[in-house]
C-alpha cells in the first residue's frame, strides 16, 4: 500500500490520473452534469472537475487559448494563440521556427521573448547566432571578425563574406590569400582556375611540379595513361613502376579478372587464376542459379547450385512466387502460384486488388476499377480524384462512405471542400493521410480539416495534427461534434495549416457508424440493427434505444456491471458495447471483467488473439492491445486495488491470465542536483547524457556540460575552446572506460568521435572511412558491452540502419543490419543486450496500415529484417533522440524509456515477456529528451524545464 501511494503522490502528476468523480458539478439536463468527465451534447470539454484556470472552465467550455480532447478531457494550451500559458516558454501568435518562439511554443537558441503576444529579439554577444545575425562570437569587440553588431567584418577576419574568395585571418600577401582576400598563384595552396593541382609549394619531384601539374608515376594522383599510382615506384605491391596494376593475387580486380583476393590459394572461392571456384563458395557464377556459400539441399539452394522447390522463398523458373512457405491463404499458395482477387496483389487480369472482396471502395470484388475511381500499387490504393473547383460548400465533390479521396492543395491558400451523406443517424471518422492511405504525414502534408453542418458554415469539428504525425484526424471519442449527426448531407474542408505552404498530394477518407445497421461502431452503446430484424439485437428491442444508447446494462456489460473474472474457460455474455477502449474494432459487443490486485505489478494475458484493455477503478484506460498472447497488458497496482479488464466479444478469447507481482525496479523518488548553468551558456539539452562513478556529462547543440553527481555546483562548459563544435556533438553521449563518445546527426562524412578520452577534451573521429546511407542520420546509441551501436533515423523510404563500432580505436562503421520500412520508421532511440535490439519509433507502416504504432519495438540481432515484437507504446519526436536504457546489458530485468513528452517508462523483463507497467516521472516537456542509467549506483539522471524553464538535472531512484 505505501509504494503504491508514494509512487502516485510523487510521480503521476498528470493529468492522467487527476479525475473527479464531479459529484458537485451542475447538472446539464439529460443525466450528464459538468465535472463528471463525459462530455455531453451541451459541453465543449468535462475534465472532471468544476475548477476554472486548468482549460476546461466551470461550466465545462473551453477556456481562451486552450484546446481540449477526450473524455475525461486533457487540455492543453494552444501554441500559437499569442496566450503564453503553463508550459508554454513563449507564443508569438504563430507556430512558425526562426522567428526566436518555435513551433512548439519554446524559446529558440539565441532569441529572448516577453509578453503576450510575445515579442521575440536576438541578442548580440550571447554566443548563439539567431537567424537575423550573420555571427555571434560572444563578445561585442570588433575587430576580432563579428562586430558589435553581430555582422562578419572585412577582409583580414578570418571570415569568408560575400565576393571573397579566400580569408585567412590577415592582410599578408605570398601566403596564399592576397591582402584582396584572392587566393594568390601556384604554391599557395589552394587548387585554382587550370592548376590540375597545388601543394603550397613550387617544388618539382613531389607529385605536383613547380607549374601546379601532377608530375608522372609515383606520386599517388592517377592520371592519363596509368591503371593506378599507389605514391611509389614499388613492383610487387599491386601496381608496378609503371603505374601498371600487377597480376592476379594482388588484391586489385583488373582487366580480365572476375575475383582477386589478394592470393593465389585455390579453394577459396577465387582461385590462382582470379576465377571465382565451384558452387557452395558463395558466389553465384555462370551456370549457377544460386550459390548460399555450402553444399547442403534442403535450404533452398542445393548442393548442385539450384534452387529447391515451392516454399523455399526463391522465385525460380515457373513459379510466380514463392513465399518461403507452403501455406494457403497468404496471397502466394501451397504451389507457388498467387491466389486469387482480394489477395492484396495485383496480378495478371487484374486491374486493381486493395485486399478485400468489398464493392464501392474503388476496386470492386472482381478486382476491376470502378467509374470515377484511380488505382494504383501492388496493393492497390484507389481514390476519387478530387474535381476543381471545390473552393467551397457549393463547389464541393461528392465522396462516398469509406472510399479515399485524393487531393492537392495548390496554390497556397486553396481549400478543398468535400461532400458526404449520412442516410440516418450516427458518428462519423474523417482523416487525411498521405499518398498511399498510410496514417503517417512528413511537414509537407500538414493539414487541417474541418467537419461543417448541414448548411455549410456551421463549423462542428476541427483538428489539425493527430496523435503521430501532421496528418489529421476528427473522431467521436476526441469530437464531440462527430457524434449523433443526424440524417443529412455535411461537409469537410481540408486546407494547409496556416494556409503558408501547397501540399503536393493526400489522401481523405470518411467513415461514418450508422445507427441501425446492425454494427456496434463509434459511441454506439449497442446497435439492433434495422427495423424488424433482431440482427445485432443486445436482448431484444428492450435494451437498445432508437439512438443506440444501451438501457440497463446487464452483468459484464459496462465498467460498473463488470463480473469477477469466473475463471477458465469463460464465456463472455455481453451483446452491448459500453466504454469501448481506444483499440477495439469498430464493431462487436464488449465484455467486462474485474480483478483485485495483490502486489506491486498487475499483467493480464489472453489465451487467444484479441483486443483486450485494464482498466482502472476510476475509468482511466491504462493499457490497450489487440494480442496479448506474447507481450501481456500491465500496470502498477497496490494490495486491494480493483482493475477491471474489457474483452472484444468478437475474438476468441476464453481465458484470461491474471499475475501479480513484485516490483523491483526504480519507485520515482526525486532529488534536485541543484546544479546552476554558467551564464549565456545557451543550455538546451536536446542531446544525450552519460554518467560515470562521479559524474554527470550532457549535451547541447555545440557543447558539453560537465556536473558532478554531489550537486550543488555550477556545471563546467567545454565547447570551442576544447575543440569541440556542433560538428561533434549531436543527439546522443556515451561513456566507456572514461572514454566519452559522441554521436553527430551528419548525413555524410564522420557521425562519431571521442571528444573526451579520459584526461584530455578534443574531437577525434572514430568512425574511419565512412559509407553511409545519404538520407538518414544518426539518432541514438548504446553499448552491449563489446561493441558501440548507433541507430539512423530511417524514412518511409530509407530503411533504419544499426551501425557497430569498435571500442577501443578508430574503425570504419560495420552495417550490421537495416530494418525494412515497412517494420519501422522515425528511428529516435536505441538499447541493446546480447540478444536483442530495443529500438524507439514509428511503424509498422505500409499498404493497409492507416496509423503507426508509435512506440519501443524489440528486435532479434539474429535476424534484424523480421518482423519486430512490439513492448511498449508511447508517443515519440520524429527527427529527435529519444533515451532507452537497460538495467544491465547481461541479464536486464529492467527497460527505462523516454518518449517524446518527456515522461520515463518502466518495461520490466524487456527480453522476455515484457510488461509495460507504466510511468514513473512525468516532469518535462516535449523538448526534455536527455536521460542517462547510472549502473554504478542504480539510478536515472534526466533534464526537464517544467519545473524551471532554465533547466533543472534530476536524479529518480
Amino acid at each position: 500500500m505505501a509504494f503504491r501511494k508514494r509512487w502516485i503522490t510523487m510521480v503521476l502528476t498528470s493529468s492522467v490520473l487527476l479525475i473527479g468523480c464531479g459529484d458537485e458539478a451542475p447538472d446539464h439536463g439529460g443525466g450528464d452534469r459538468c465535472g463528471d468527465g463525459r462530455v455531453a451534447a451541451s459541453e465543449r470539454c468535462d475534465d472532471g472537475d468544476t475548477e476554472a484556470g486548468d482549460g476546461c472552465g466551470a461550466t465545462c467550455l473551453v477556456e481562451p487559448g486552450y484546446r481540449c480532447d477526450g473524455a475525461p478531457s486533457a487540455c492543453t494550451p494552444g501554441c500559437g494563440d499569442g496566450l503564453v500559458l503553463r508550459e508554454e516558454a513563449c507564443d508569438d501568435g504563430n507556430t512558425e521556427p526562426g522567428d526566436g518562439c518555435d513551433r512548439t511554443c519554446h524559446v529558440e537558441a539565441g532569441y529572448h521573448c516577453r509578453g503576450a503576444p510575445s515579442a521575440c529579439t536576438s541578442t548580440c554577444g550571447d554566443g548563439a547566432t539567431a537567424a537575423d545575425e550573420g555571427c555571434d562570437d560572444g563578445n561585442d569587440i570588433d575587430g576580432d571578425g563579428c562586430d558589435a553588431s553581430c555582422t562578419p567584418t572585412a577582409c583580414g577576419n578570418g571570415v569568408v563574406t560575400g565576393d571573397e574568395g579566400c580569408d585567412d585571418g590577415n592582410s599578408d600577401s605570398g601566403d596564399g590569400c592576397d591582402a584582396n582576400c584572392t587566393p594568390t598563384a601556384c604554391g599557395n595552396g589552394v587548387v585554382t582556375g587550370d592548376e590540375g593541382c597545388d601543394d603550397g609549394n613550387d617544388i618539382d619531384g613531389d607529385g605536383c611540379d613547380a607549374n601546379c601539374t601532377p608530375t608522372a608515376c609515383g606520386n599517388g594522383v592517377v592520371t592519363g595513361g596509368e591503371g593506378c599510382d599507389d605514391g611509389n615506384s614499388d613492383d610487387g605491391d599491386g601496381c608496378d613502376a609503371n603505374c601498371t596494376p600487377t597480376a592476379c593475387g594482388n588484391g586489385i580486380v583488373t582487366f580480365g579478372e572476375t575475383c582477386d583476393d589478394g592470393n593465389a590459394v585455390g579453394g577459396d572461392g577465387c582461385d590462382a587464376n582470379c576465377t571465382p571456384t565451384a558452387c557452395g563458395n558463395g558466389i553465384e557464377t555462370t551456370g549457377e542459379r544460386c550459390d548460399d556459400g555450402n553444399l547442403l539441399d534442403g535450404d533452398g539452394c542445393d548442393a548442385n547450385c539450384t534452387p529447391t522447390a515451392c516454399g523455399n522463398g526463391v522465385v525460380t523458373s515457373g513459379e510466380p512466387c514463392d513465399d518461403g512457405n507452403a501455406i494457403d491463404g497468404d496471397g502466394c499458395d501451397a504451389n507457388c502460384t498467387r491466389t486469387a482477387c482480394g489477395n492484396g496483389i495485383v496480378t495478371s487480369g487484374e486491374a486493381c486488388d486493395d485486399g478485400n472482396a468489398a464493392d464501392g471502395d474503388g476496386c470492386t470484388r472482381g478486382c476491376t476499377i470502378e467509374a470515377g475511381f484511380e488505382c494504383s500499387g501492388v496493393r492497390s490504393l484507389c481514390c476519387l480524384p478530387e474535381v476543381e473547383p471545390n473552393d467551397n460548400a457549393a463547389t464541393s465533390s461528392s465522396l462516398l462512405a469509406n472510399a479515399f479521396a485524393c487531393g492537392s492543395i495548390s496554390p497556397t491558400g486553396d481549400r478543398d471542400y468535400y461532400s458526404f451523406t449520412m442516410p440516418v443517424a450516427g458518428d462519423v471518422v474523417i482523416a487525411t493521410y498521405d499518398p498511399q492511405g498510410n496514417g503517417y504525414c512528413d511537414h509537407t502534408i500538414d493539414t487541417a480539416i474541418y467537419l461543417y453542418a448541414s448548411n455549410g458554415a456551421t463549423e462542428l469539428a476541427f483538428d489539425d495534427d493527430d496523435f503521430i504525425s501532421w496528418c489529421s484526424k476528427i473522431e467521436p471519442a476526441t469530437h464531440p461534434g462527430a457524434r449523433g449527426l443526424s440524417p443529412g448531407t455535411y461537409y469537410v474542408a481540408v486546407e494547409r495549416r496556416l494556409n503558408n505552404a501547397e501540399i503536393p498530394a493526400y489522401t481523405l477518407l470518411i467513415d461514418p457508424s450508422l445507427c441501425g445497421d446492425g454494427l456496434v461502431e463509434g459511441s454506439e452503446e449497442c446497435d439492433a440493427g434495422p427495423a424488424g430484424s433482431p440482427a445485432g439485437s443486445p436482448a431484444g428491442s428492450t435494451t437498445c434505444s432508437t439512438s443506440c444508447a444501451a438501457i440497463t446494462p446487464g452483468r459484464g456489460e459496462s465498467r460498473e456491471t463488470a463480473e469477477p473474472f469466473p475463471g477458465c474457460p469463460a464465456a463472455p455474455t455481453s451483446t452491448t458495447r459500453l466504454g469501448t477502449p481506444s483499440c477495439f474494432p469498430k464493431d462487436g459487443a464488449v465484455h467486462w471483467y474485474s480483478h483485485v490486485a495483490t502486489d506491486q505489478v498487475l499483467a493480464v494475458s489472453a489465451n487467444a488473439a484479441g483486443a483486450i484493455a485494464l482498466v482502472d477503478d476510476m475509468g482511466q484506460e491504462l493499457r490497450c492491445a489487440t494480442d496479448t498472447r506474447t507481450i501481456p497488458v500491465s500496470t502498477f497496482s497496490e494490495a486491494g486495488e480493483t482493475f477491471h479488464v474489457a474483452v472484444s466479444v468478437q475474438s476468441a478469447i476464453t481465458c484470461l491470465e491474471f499475475m501479480d507481482h513484485t516490483y523491483g525496479g526504480l519507485t520515482g523518488t526525486l532529488t534536485d542536483l541543484d546544479i546552476t548553468w554558467p551564464p549565456s551558456s545557451g543550455q538546451t539539452a536536446e542531446a544525450g547524457m552519460a554518467a560515470s562513478p562521479t559524474t554527470i556529462y550532457i549535451g547541447a547543440a555545440t557543447k558539453v556540460f560537465e556536473l558532478p553527481k554531489t550537486g550543488h555546483a555550477t556545471a563546467i562548459v567545454h565547447g570551442t575552446a576544447d575543440g569541440l563544435s556542433g560538428q561533434h556533438v549531436g543527439p546522443d553521449l556515451l561513456l566507456h572506460d572514461g572514454s566519452l563518445f559522441s554521436l553527430d546527426s551528419a548525413t555524410s562524412g564522420n557521425r562519431l568521435y571521442r571528444i573526451f578520452d579520459g584526461s584530455t577534451w578534443g574531437p577525434a573521429a572514430w568512425d574511419t572511412s565512412p559509407a553511409y546511407p545519404p538520407a538518414s542520420s544518426a539518432r541514438s546509441m548504446t553499448s552491449d558491452g563489446t561493441s558501440l551501436l548507433a541507430v539512423t533515423g530511417g524514412t518511409e523510404a530509407t530503411p533504419v540502419s544499426i551501425y557497430a563500432y569498435s571500442l577501443s580505436a578508430p574503425a570504419q562503421a560495420q552495417l550490421i543490419g537495416a530494418v525494412p520500412v515497412d517494420h519501422l520508421v522515425q528511428a529516435s532511440g536505441i538499447a541493446a543486450d546480447s540478444q536483442y535490439l530495443y529500438i524507439a519509433g514509428g511503424g509498422p507502416r505500409g499498404p493497409g496500415v492507416r496509423e503507426g504504432q508509435e512506440g519501443l519495438y524489440r528486435f532479434d540481432r539474429t535476424d534484424i529484417s523480421a518482423p519486430p515484437t512490439q513492448i511498449a507504446r508511447f508517443s515519440f519526436t520524429a527527427g529527435a533522440h529519444l533515451s532507452v536504457v537497460l538495467d544491465s546489458v547481461t541479464d536486464p530485468r529492467v527497460l527505462y524509456a523516454r518518449d517524446g513528452q518527456g515522461d520515463i517508462h518502466v518495461v520490466l523483463n524487456p527480453a522476455g515477456r515484457a510488461e509495460h507497467v507504466g510511468v514513473i516521472s512525468t516532469l518535462g516537456g516535449n523538448a526534455d529528451l536527455s536521460m542517462t542509467y547510472d549502473r554504478f549506483d542504480h539510478a536515472i539522471y534526466f533534464f526537464e524545464t517544467e519545473s524551471d524553464p532554465t533547466g533543472r538535472i534530476k536524479r529518480l531512484e
